[in-house]
């Protein structure tokens, strides 16, 4: 897929950040509702607009669906835990 862009492993910093997978595959429920009551008071407090709110939400909404689906396992599954970590959580 990456055309043999990537010569070595992580970064140590991908390294770092993904170390949590194993805990986070237990929380990924309270993390996705922290990261949506997050978005919210963003939203509330006018850092972002309640239309981006929205869309957090729903994208988080479907994270969850592929996790409970069992699209959240390993490997190229983990891509919702992935998702969740853009938004500050899961570390």
């Amino acid at each position: 897929m990456w055309g043999g862009r990537f010569t070595s492993g992580p970064g140590a910093i991908m390294e770092e950040i993904n170390a949590s997978i194993d805990v986070d595959r237990h929380l990924y429920r309270q993390d996705i509702a922290a990261s949506k009551a997050h978005a919210e008071m963003l939203a509330k407090q006018g850092i972002i607009t309640a239309d981006d709110a929205n869309k957090i939400a729903h994208g988080l909404d479907t994270s969850l669906s592929e996790i409970e689906a069992g699209n959240g396992a390993g490997g190229d599954e983990q891509k919702p835990f992935f998702r969740c970590r853009a938004f500050g959580h899961g570390r």
